[in-house]
C-alpha cells in the first residue's frame, strides 16, 4: 500500500511539474486595471499606444498590421517610426523620428500625439524610457500613463542576431564572423533585448545620441563611437533581466513571432486593432517573399552555440515572453470569454468599460 501511495506521489509530482512548463501559462495574472483602463481608453478613442519596436524581431509585420487596421492613425511614417519635420514648413529638413528625446516627458509627448492627430506611436532604436512609467516608479505614482496601452514583438534571440548580422551587412563592414563582432559589439550582440526592455543606455554615450530623433543606433555597431563599444559597456546581469522582465509583465500585449497566429488575436480583443492575416510583410503592407530554402533553428550545441552562451539572459526573457503571450492568449483578457467570472473581478470592470464617463467613476470608486 505504501508503495502505491508514493508512486501516487510521484505521478502527482511529474505532472506538477510538467505543468509549471515556461510553455504554460505564468501563475499570476498580469491583467492590471491600469492595463485594461488604458485599453477601454483607446478602444472609445481617447487613449494611445506605444509601440517598443525591437530590430530584427518581426517588427515590419506588426507595424503592417497596425497601419492595416482603420483605428490605428500612425501618421507619415517609416515602419511605424514617424516622420517630423525639424524646421516646421520646409519639408526637407524632414527627419525619421527613431528615438524620442530624453528630455521629453510624457506630457511632451501627448502633445505630440494630440496636435497631429496620431493615436499611436512607435520607436525602434531606443532602450525602453523610464518616463513610460512600467518601471517600479509606477508603483509610487509618479508617472500618469493612464492613457497609454504597450505593446512588442519579441523573437528567438539567436534568430534576431543572424538576421541583424545578414541585414546590416556587418560581415563586409567589420571583416569579422558573427562570433566576433557579437563580443566586439556587445549591445547588439549579447543579450540585446534584456537591454532594450531594461533601459540600458550606454553609460559613456554622448549625450547628443540620446537627444537624436534620427539616430539609428544599429548602424552603430560596425563604427561604434565612444560609449558603444566592448570597452566601456557594462554586461547585462540577472538584475538587469528581472527589470526587464517587471517591464514586459505590464506590457498590455507582448506577441512573439514564432507564435504570432496564435497571440496576435490579443490585438483585437484588447484594443479592437483588426488582424486580417500575420504572413510576414514589409512595413508598407506588400507581403514578402518566402525563402526558397529555410535555415535550420540554430542549436545551443550547434555551431552557434556561443551565441546562445552570450545571449543567455536574452533566452530567458524570450522564454518569459512568450509565456506571458501563451497564457494571455489561453485565458485572460478574453471581454467574451465564458469563464471571464473566474477572472480578477476589478480587472474585467474595468477591461469592459465602454465609456471614459465609466472609467471616471470607477476611477473614483477606487
Amino acid at each position: 500500500m505504501s508503495i502505491l501511495f508514493a508512486l501516487f506521489v510521484l505521478l502527482i509530482t511529474s505532472t506538477m511539474t510538467i505543468s509549471s512548463s515556461i510553455y504554460e501559462c505564468v501563475d499570476e495574472c498580469t491583467c492590471t486595471k491600469r492595463k485594461a483602463q488604458a485599453a477601454a481608453r483607446y478602444r472609445a478613442g481617447s487613449g494611445f499606444v506605444y509601440y517598443q519596436h525591437i530590430h530584427k524581431a518581426g517588427g515590419s509585420t506588426l507595424c503592417s498590421i497596425l497601419a492595416r487596421s482603420r483605428n490605428v492613425r500612425l501618421g507619415r511614417n517609416v515602419n511605424c517610426n514617424l516622420l517630423m519635420e525639424a524646421i516646421p514648413g520646409n519639408k526637407s529638413s524632414e527627419v525619421q523620428m527613431r528615438a524620442l528625446p530624453r528630455t521629453w516627458t510624457l506630457a511632451d509627448i501627448e502633445r505630440l500625439m494630440e496636435s497631429s492627430g496620431r493615436n499611436a506611436l512607435a520607436a525602434e532604436d531606443q532602450p525602453f524610457s523610464t518616463m513610460w512609467g512600467l518601471s517600479d516608479s509606477i508603483m509610487r505614482g509618479d508617472v500618469d500613463n493612464s492613457r497609454w496601452s504597450f505593446i512588442t514583438i519579441v523573437r528567438h534571440p539567436v534568430e534576431r542576431l543572424l538576421s541583424h548580422f545578414k541585414f546590416e551587412q556587418l560581415a563586409a563592414k567589420t571583416g569579422k564572423n558573427i562570433t566576433e563582432w557579437a563580443h566586439w559589439s556587445p549591445f547588439q550582440g549579447q543579450n540585446y533585448m534584456v537591454r532594450m526592455f531594461a533601459g540600458m543606455v550606454p553609460p559613456k554615450l554622448p549625450e547628443h545620441y540620446l537627444n537624436q530623433m534620427d539616430a539609428i543606433w544599429p548602424y552603430f555597431d560596425h563604427s561604434p563611437p565612444v560609449g558603444w563599444d566592448a570597452a566601456s559597456m557594462p554586461p547585462a546581469t540577472h538584475q538587469d533581466l528581472e527589470r526587464a522582465k517587471k517591464v514586459l509583465q505590464r506590457f498590455t500585449v507582448v506577441l512573439s513571432l514564432d507564435w504570432l497566429e496564435e497571440c496576435a488575436p490579443l490585438l483585437k480583443r484588447w484594443l479592437n486593432i483588426e488582424v486580417d492575416d500575420v504572413r510576414a510583410r514589409y512595413w508598407w503592407g506588400s507581403i514578402q517573399a518566402t525563402p526558397a530554402k529555410r535555415r535550420h533553428p540554430p542549436s545551443p550545441n550547434g555551431e552557434h552555440r556561443d551565441l546562445f552562451a552570450l545571449n543567455a539572459l536574452d533566452m530567458e526573457l524570450y522564454e518569459y515572453a512568450r509565456s506571458l503571450c501563451r497564457c494571455n492568449a489561453n485565458k485572460v483578457y478574453f471581454r467574451d470569454h465564458d469563464e471571464e467570472k473566474y477572472e480578477e473581478s476589478s480587472c474585467i470592470r474595468a477591461h469592459k468599460a465602454p465609456r471614459p464617463e465609466a472609467l471616471e467613476r470607477e476611477k473614483r470608486m477606487c
